[in-house]
């Protein structure tokens, strides 16, 4: 087995006192998503915090990000979409009735997993 060399970049991060249930990283930046659905986001090679994107409603549980479009699941199954460029948020309608686990995005698709199981796939027009 191959042994993976890491390196801390002294990165302390702790938004007001929240539990951090989600994150994701593009390898510049990352976001972390909370119990309380507030999302942050920081600069991965000094650490620096940037500032709080939104606060959705519920938990945040996964993200995906493709271009300038940040998804975020939550455990009340909805997903919204976050337009980094102008900071738009809107729910994306896709009425889930699961927890959003984990999320995938590409240019013409978004597949969806769900805490009951299901992977849903959807088509971007």
């Amino acid at each position: 087995m191959a042994t993976i060399a890491l390196t801390t970049t002294g990165v302390t991060f702790r938004p007001s006192n929240r539990h951090i249930t989600a994150v994701y990283t593009d390898g510049t930046s990352a976001w972390v998503g909370t119990d309380n659905g507030e999302v942050h986001k920081f600069t991965l090679a000094t650490g620096a915090y940037v500032e709080k994107l939104i606060q959705v409603s519920g938990k945040v549980l996964s993200f995906a990000l493709s271009g300038t479009q940040l998804l975020i699941g939550t455990d009340e199954g909805k997903v919204y979409e976050y337009v980094l460029s102008t900071g738009a948020c809107t729910e994306v309608e896709l009425y889930l009735d699961s927890p959003v686990t984990a999320m995938s995005i590409n240019s013409t698709t978004i597949v969806v997993c769900t805490a009951d199981g299901k992977i849903r796939t959807y088509t971007i027009a």
